[in-house]
């Protein structure tokens, strides 16, 4: 594991800050590397004491500080291990703000990867490499050695196409764009730093924002909090309030096993401040009727986050029963149920395609749903609306596993 604490650039040096330890790995050298400029660097190895109680012994000695005089700010600090794996540092920590590259397109599609992005004024790019390391790590594509490079001259993108090695993910994946002269343009983490400029995440930010501010101890309530995939959300919610995780079925992070639909049952009326869930509404058979049993626990102030999907594959069938466009959220949240929306997008653009296309499902070029659907709510008022159906009485099957 790689953190860096700090980059500085004081007067004509660079210092680098932070700890790296792979207690699997053996690392045996660290270098800083730019064009063809090489340093070995001395610093690793100092004390870390405050990551013993973490990693364990091992861990005792893996922190780094290194200065790097006259350092070109396109170069980067190498870990090598034993095993032939690298870890890498970019000085300039470059993202699409730093590097003026913007990131339209970042795919995996049957073992080819395919980017598209948008340059710079003026800038011409030589040759780009794909890798998990270093730029000299793994070279897959050249404009020198394959036709996997092109540039649209008209739209100023540049499309990178290639087959990769079977195992790579999209997350695995920087690019290092060769420039005229031979200096380096990084995007780290490429596919995670695009997406954090979604507008629709900001839905997601403001409320935990708002829970951030809040200095007296309130009842928040996570739907769906089950780490089914190993993810919980318990870590966003600061530690002085008071935090209950409710789920269909019991599991880690789950505090109250029981059905979203019957709320009231498990919570007192008016008891809860905050309220959020990922990935639940479209699991919910009546979420309308959630929307009031939500108004009979929540406080009038108190504000609820929900994170869904426009459009998403078929999952968790037969369970999966509703997919949520920005202007539906207004249908379920609005004065009868006694809320006001505060805000509510979609994001995350993707493309549908069927797999057998006709006249009448042919969707131009230009035509996208969204993979993300969100929604940020305040209760204003009490609800005189009911709806007696039982969800058992619609359910079909026993929810999956």
């Amino acid at each position: 594991m790689l953190c860096v604490d700090s980059i500085e650039e004081i007067g004509r040096e660079h210092i680098v800050r932070g700890w790296l330890f792979d207690g699997e790995k053996t690392l045996t050298s660290c270098r800083y590397q730019a064009r063809r400029k090489r340093i070995v660097l001395n610093g690793y190895g100092r004390p870390s004491p405050d990551l013993i109680d973490v990693f364990g012994e091992q861990a005792a000695n893996c922190r780094f500080e290194f200065h790097i005089r006259d350092a070109d700010p396109q170069g980067f600090i190498a870990f090598r291990f034993k095993c032939g794996a690298y870890e890498v540092i970019p000085l300039s920590q470059s993202r699409e703000a730093s590097t003026g590259i913007k990131v339209l397109k970042h795919q995996i599609a049957r073992g080819r990867y395919y980017g598209k992005f948008a340059l710079p004024k003026g800038m011409k790019v030589n040759s780009v490499v794909l890798s998990a390391g270093t730029p000299y790590d793994r070279v897959f594509f050249s404009t020198k050695k394959r036709k996997c490079l092109r540039f649209n001259s008209k739209s100023k993108t540049l499309i990178v196409e290639t087959q990769l090695e079977a195992g790579w993910r999209p997350d695995d994946i920087n690019l290092y764009f060769i420039l005229k002269g031979n200096s380096i343009l990084s995007l780290i983490d490429v596919g995670i730093n695009a997406r954090k400029a979604l507008r629709v995440l900001r839905v997601e930010e403001q409320f935990f924002d708002w829970l951030e501010s809040k200095v007296e101890p309130v009842s928040v309530v996570e739907i769906g909090s089950r780490a089914r995939s190993g993810v919980t959300r318990r870590g966003r919610i600061p530690n002085h309030h008071r935090y209950s995780g409710l789920d269909l079925k019991d599991g880690e992070n789950v505090a109250v096993v029981g059905d979203a639909h019957l709320l009231s049952e498990y919570f007192e009326y008016g008891s809860v401040d905050a309220v959020f869930g990922y990935s639940v509404f479209e699991h919910l058979a009546m979420p309308w009727k959630v929307a009031i049993e939500l108004n009979r626990i929540m406080r009038v102030g108190a504000r609820a986050m929900f994170s869904t999907h426009q459009s998403w594959p078929l999952h968790d069938d037969p369970y999966d029963f509703w997919r949520f466009s920005k202007e539906s959220w207004s249908t379920i949240f609005n004065q009868s149920t006694g809320f006001k929306i505060m805000m509510a997008e979609i994001g995350d653009r993707a493309r549908i395609l069927p797999e057998v296309q006709t006249n009448h499902n042919f969707f131009p070029p230009d035509s996208f749903g969204y993979l993300i659907s969100s929604v940020l709510i305040e209760k204003m008022g009490e609800t005189e609306l009911n709806w007696e159906v039982s969800p058992e009485d619609v359910y079909q099957g026993d929810y999956p596993a």
